[in-house]
């Protein structure tokens, strides 16, 4: 609970507010507020969708043929299931950091069966992955 006075975090039951002095009366100070979505969350959200946006046109490329007839599908696919992940992050569902982790594994296992894996691949989905699952404990 917090003091109604100041704001300060207090302990529940407690009867004085150790910040300010203030009397706590338990009726009537408020309860700890919901988080809302982290920015850094935020972030990879808004970027993530404007990846989506970019990868669509790919996938009707020619390059996209060139490099697979399965390609395109493939792409495809994981533009949706991108964008499924993107929205449940941005709803705080744990869900999508699963599923995003999933799809990630899922397209290195394809770079690397396509010879077009590097350690760089890893960096992205490595950092949307580590931001996931630090806010994991927050989400529904």
């Amino acid at each position: 609970m917090f003091c109604p006075a100041c704001g300060s975090r207090e302990e529940p039951g407690s009867n004085f507010c150790a910040n300010c002095g203030s009397r706590i009366d338990a009726a009537r100070s408020t309860p700890i507020p919901v988080r809302g979505r982290p920015g850094a969350i935020t972030t990879i959200c808004v970027i993530g969708f404007i990846a989506v946006v970019v990868i669509i046109p790919i996938i009707f490329s020619a390059a996209a043929s060139v490099a697979g007839p399965w390609i395109p599908a493939y792409l495809g696919l994981s533009a949706i299931v991108g964008i499924a992940c993107f929205v449940g992050l941005w709803r705080m569902k744990r869900w999508s950091v699963i599923a995003y982790t999933a799809l990630s594994a899922a397209t290195q296992i394809v770079l690397l069966a396509t010879g077009r894996w590097n350690i760089l691949s890893l960096l992205i989905p490595g950092v949307v992955i580590t931001v996931g699952f630090f806010y994991f404990k927050d989400m529904d």
